[in-house]
């Protein structure tokens, strides 16, 4: 629905690919991969953003496995952050589903402190229940007030809002937490910023979920 010229899939799980290809354009006729517009490169995330030799994105969508999960914890370090940050155009945005469910909020300050270490802007918007989209940004006019209410209220956008079931003014009512206040947030914090050097949210990320759900089983039986 969005006047896009070029869309970059960077996917490494052939099944998925399979699925996407099989039984989901079985279903609604459509291959996504079928398009001028759309390339499509088999490998990780990860590592795709250590090759110097793509173009700058003006948008980088990252959408991991859950953070408690090990095969995610990878995509919410601070250097993961700053090799996106290096793929993106001048003004570009960076984007990553956070999921943080059943969470405290050191696990949290952990990854904002993570992704505020590597870009110059970041604001997090609360999507959902234990959700969270990170949107970060090089530029100071990353995120212009005025600028995301004229794009919100675009026909293209409008539509593809419509066909969600969402009017163009309900992500206006998101919870959103700018920069300055993730900095109070963070400041808070005792722990350091997520890093690959020590995989310290992979490390806590389970514990956590464990404590809440025995939190959550002795309030039920009581």
């Amino acid at each position: 629905g969005f006047p896009i010229q070029d869309a970059v899939c960077i996917e490494s799980d052939e099944g998925l690919i399979d699925l996407v290809r099989g039984p989901i354009q079985r279903e609604t006729g459509v291959d996504p991969f079928d398009d001028d517009r759309v390339s499509l490169r088999r490998v990780s995330p990860e590592l795709a953003l250590m090759s110097d030799n793509s173009e700058p994105f003006d948008i980088i969508l990252s959408s991991p496995s859950a953070s408690s999960m090990t095969e995610g914890a990878a995509s919410f370090t601070e250097e993961y952050y700053r090799r996106a940050g290096r793929h993106l155009a001048d003004g570009g945005i960076f984007c990553q589903r956070f999921e943080c469910i059943d969470y405290g909020i050191e696990p949290i300050r952990m990854v904002l402190k993570s992704a505020r270490n590597a870009f110059h802007r970041v604001i997090a918007v609360e999507s959902g229940a234990g959700e969270f989209l990170l949107l970060a940004s090089n530029s100071e006019n990353g995120f212009d007030a005025e600028k995301m209410l004229v794009r919100l209220e675009l026909p293209h956008v409008r539509r593809v809002l419509a066909r969600s079931g969402l009017d163009w003014s309900v992500p206006l009512s998101f919870p959103a937490y700018d920069h300055n206040a993730l900095e109070e947030i963070c400041d808070e914090s005792r722990f350091a910023a997520n890093s690959a050097t020590h995989g310290q949210l992979a490390a806590s990320a389970p514990m956590k979920l464990t404590t809440s759900a025995e939190i959550c089983t002795a309030t039920a039986s009581t």
